[in-house]
């Protein structure tokens, strides 16, 4: 059995871990214009069952997430594991990890985990009020939307991904929360330079895809990431 479960977790890692690489000029990474450009030559599948949930009871007590959960402790958030996703996406020869865990509490969030050959990344979203606070642990230390520092220099304002979200979501059968969470890591994986930036893209298109794909394509992009607390 024990070796069963340790090939069941060794099917979802991907690569090796490393610590996040700064971003260089918009040369080699051109999503760090600021502009989310949707890659089309992306190949995706969702993980579900026993693996899955093992993923994410991993992710959920890796050293990141015991970080910020702590930073966080007044919310007293909990995960979700039944609604848990585990998405592998490839791009430009690069296989990305997307976990996604739903966190209840005193307030809802959502923890999201990136993996590549760049790095990895493990990002909080919550929804607090009318307002949406990120946060993300790195060298030890926390960050949140009101202190982006990395050393890349660069990280998305959650307000235009969630206008190209939202136009990429409009533009594909996305209906349903899991069609429209995998479609979110299609998008996301524009910017697998930045697992950090990967993250919270992530957390912004899974924001909207709750908000309803429907609602937000009837009210245009800028409407409804106002709407969703998200501009």
């Amino acid at each position: 059995m024990k070796r069963l479960v340790s090939l069941m977790l060794v099917l979802v890692l991907v690569g090796s871990a490393v610590m996040p690489v700064a971003a260089e000029e918009n040369n080699s990474c051109p999503s760090c214009s600021g502009v989310v450009t949707i890659p089309n030559d992306v190949k995706s599948s969702i993980v579900r069952g026993s693996i899955a949930y093992l993923k994410a009871v991993q992710v959920f007590n890796g050293k990141d997430s015991l970080m910020l959960r702590e930073h966080l402790s007044d919310l007293n958030l909990k995960p979700v594991y039944s609604k848990a996703i585990v998405q592998v996406v490839s791009h430009r020869g690069v296989t990305t990890e997307i976990v996604k865990v739903p966190l209840k509490g005193k307030k809802n969030g959502l923890l999201v985990y990136i993996k590549n050959r760049y790095g990895e990344a493990t990002v909080i979203g919550i929804l607090d009020g009318q307002v949406v606070r990120i946060y993300y642990a790195t060298g030890g230390e926390i960050y949140s939307t009101k202190k982006f520092v990395h050393t890349s220099g660069w990280l998305p304002d959650k307000c235009s991904i969630c206008k190209a979200v939202v136009s990429k979501l409009c533009s594909t059968a996305a209906g349903g929360i899991i069609a429209c969470a995998e479609t979110c890591g299609e998008i996301c994986v524009a910017l697998i330079e930045n697992p950090i930036a990967a993250g919270i893209c992530e957390i912004t298109c899974t924001i909207i895809c709750e908000y309803g794909i429907d609602r937000a394509c009837d009210q245009g992009a800028n409407a409804a990431c106002k709407a969703a607390h998200l501009c």
